[in-house]
Protein backbone atom coordinates (compact mmCIF):
# COMPACT_ATOMS: atom_id res chain seq x y z
CA UNK A 1 0.00 0.00 0.00
CA UNK A 2 3.02 2.21 0.96
CA UNK A 3 4.59 2.03 -2.49
CA UNK A 4 1.78 2.59 -3.93
CA UNK A 5 1.21 6.04 -2.48
CA UNK A 6 4.17 6.67 -3.42
CA UNK A 7 4.15 6.84 -6.75
CA UNK A 8 0.30 7.77 -6.85
CA UNK A 9 0.99 10.75 -4.57
CA UNK A 10 4.26 11.16 -3.99
CA UNK A 11 4.56 14.42 -2.43
CA UNK A 12 1.59 14.22 -0.06
CA UNK A 13 3.42 10.86 1.06
CA UNK A 14 6.28 12.47 1.79
CA UNK A 15 4.68 15.30 3.88
CA UNK A 16 2.84 12.64 5.63
CA UNK A 17 6.46 10.41 6.70
CA UNK A 18 7.53 14.06 7.83
CA UNK A 19 5.23 14.45 9.86
CA UNK A 20 5.36 11.17 11.29
CA UNK A 21 9.10 10.33 11.26
CA UNK A 22 10.44 14.01 11.98
CA UNK A 23 13.21 15.59 9.08
CA UNK A 24 14.90 12.75 8.06
CA UNK A 25 13.74 9.15 7.28
CA UNK A 26 14.48 6.68 4.63
CA UNK A 27 11.87 4.92 2.91
CA UNK A 28 12.02 1.84 0.34
CA UNK A 29 11.01 3.02 -2.90
CA UNK A 30 10.94 0.55 -5.40
CA UNK A 31 12.86 0.19 -8.73
CA UNK A 32 15.26 2.82 -6.77
CA UNK A 33 15.63 1.03 -3.70
CA UNK A 34 16.48 2.54 -0.06
CA UNK A 35 16.05 6.32 -0.46
CA UNK A 36 16.93 8.93 2.30
CA UNK A 37 14.83 12.03 2.74
CA UNK A 38 16.27 15.33 4.53
CA UNK A 39 13.94 18.32 4.95
CA UNK A 40 15.77 20.05 7.51
CA UNK A 41 18.18 22.62 5.14
CA UNK A 42 21.21 22.35 7.74
CA UNK A 43 20.89 18.43 6.97
CA UNK A 44 20.89 19.09 2.89
CA UNK A 45 24.22 21.70 3.11
CA UNK A 46 26.23 19.21 5.50
CA UNK A 47 25.49 16.35 2.58
CA UNK A 48 26.47 18.41 -0.13
CA UNK A 49 29.35 19.89 1.50
CA UNK A 50 30.82 16.30 3.01
CA UNK A 51 33.06 13.93 1.77
CA UNK A 52 32.96 12.33 -1.26
CA UNK A 53 33.89 9.04 -0.45
CA UNK A 54 31.29 9.03 2.29
CA UNK A 55 28.81 10.63 0.21
CA UNK A 56 28.49 9.45 -3.10
CA UNK A 57 25.03 8.92 -4.90
CA UNK A 58 25.71 10.08 -7.97
CA UNK A 59 27.04 7.15 -8.74
CA UNK A 60 23.81 5.33 -7.70
CA UNK A 61 21.20 7.92 -9.44
CA UNK A 62 23.37 8.25 -12.79
CA UNK A 63 21.28 5.32 -13.69
CA UNK A 64 17.84 6.54 -12.99
CA UNK A 65 18.10 10.15 -13.24
CA UNK A 66 21.46 11.34 -16.29
CA UNK A 67 18.80 9.99 -18.97
CA UNK A 68 16.12 12.55 -18.06
CA UNK A 69 18.51 15.02 -15.87
CA UNK A 70 21.73 15.20 -18.31
CA UNK A 71 24.93 13.92 -17.45
CA UNK A 72 26.17 17.12 -15.70
CA UNK A 73 23.32 17.11 -12.97
CA UNK A 74 24.19 18.06 -9.68
CA UNK A 75 22.07 14.93 -8.83
CA UNK A 76 24.31 12.45 -11.07
CA UNK A 77 27.77 13.94 -9.91
CA UNK A 78 29.52 12.84 -6.96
Amino acid sequence: MHGLLWWLRPAQYVRECQRRFGDAFTLHAQPFGTVVYLADPDDVKRVFAGSAELFHAGEANARVAAPILGRNSVLVLD
